[in-house]
């Protein structure tokens, strides 16, 4: 992937793939549980590296604090057709989807600062954010 593309993309990150990031960054979020809520990813490279944005709860709120960097091989992509047995969330996820992908550059900028403020030592946003730079250097020792 090119340093400026992105792709949009919903998909959801395995559990074993989210539990291993975790055992190192207790802040990294967990699945939604049964429901499958699916992570929203904007596809992006920071540092070399492909990063996701997980939006825990279906509320259109992105969390870049919660940025964790995704190997495609634990990414299983949502269709929402599998939705049709729940249409208001089915209706909900396409929403978000239209939103994010009209929006998409201002997203990507905004990660990009929200990213070079969460590596600054000793600030309320390294504080509150993933640990980007320790997930980064992990995250490819990862075995599924």
């Amino acid at each position: 992937m090119g340093k400026n593309v992105e792709k949009i993309l919903f998909y959801r990150l395995s559990d074993r793939y989210i539990d291993f990031l975790r055992s190192h960054d207790t802040g990294v979020q967990q699945n939604a549980g049964n429901r499958l809520r699916p992570y929203v990813g904007i596809l992006f490279e920071l540092n070399g590296r492909k990063y996701d944005d997980p939006s825990k709860d279906p509320v259109s709120v992105i969390k870049f604090n919660c940025m964790i960097p995704a190997p495609e091989s634990e990414m299983t992509y949502v269709d929402f057709s599998t939705y049709d047995h729940d249409p208001k969330y089915r209706a909900l996820i396409e929403a978000e989807y239209h939103y994010i992908k009209s929006n998409r550059s201002d997203i990507l900028e905004g990660a990009r600062k929200f990213y070079a403020l969460a590596n600054k030592p000793n600030t309320y946003f390294e504080r509150t954010s993933c640990k980007f730079k320790l997930l980064e250097g992990i995250y490819r020792s990862f075995k599924p």
